[in-house]
């Protein structure tokens, strides 16, 4: 199964969510993620950018903004994965001025 976004909040009872953001990259690297916190620091959202995570995000949010939101980052991985898959497909054929394959 897989996703294109996931909304995970920076403090859980068990783990944290930049735990969670590195596992989820492992699984799939595509995932978009909104880290939504309440206990927001300069610290967990540079950890957060640092693990490219789509949004940082202060609670409270508004629902209709967070679900537009998803919508952005749900198009924003089919735009990252076009591109990785057009590139691919690129290398696969060659260089079609010079008949050059990578």
């Amino acid at each position: 199964v897989t996703f294109d976004v996931a909304i995970v909040d920076l403090k859980m009872p068990d783990l944290d969510g930049i735990t969670v953001i590195e596992r989820m990259r492992e699984m799939q690297p595509f995932i978009e993620i909104l880290m939504l916190t309440g206990h927001g620091s300069h610290d967990s959202a540079w950890e957060a950018g640092r693990l490219q995570a789509f949004r940082y995000l202060l609670k409270p949010y508004d629902f209709e903004e967070l679900h537009g939101l998803i919508l952005t980052a749900a198009a924003h991985k089919r735009k990252r994965m076009q591109s990785e898959f057009d590139e691919k497909l690129t290398w696969m054929n060659g260089d079609a001025k010079t008949g050059k394959v990578a």
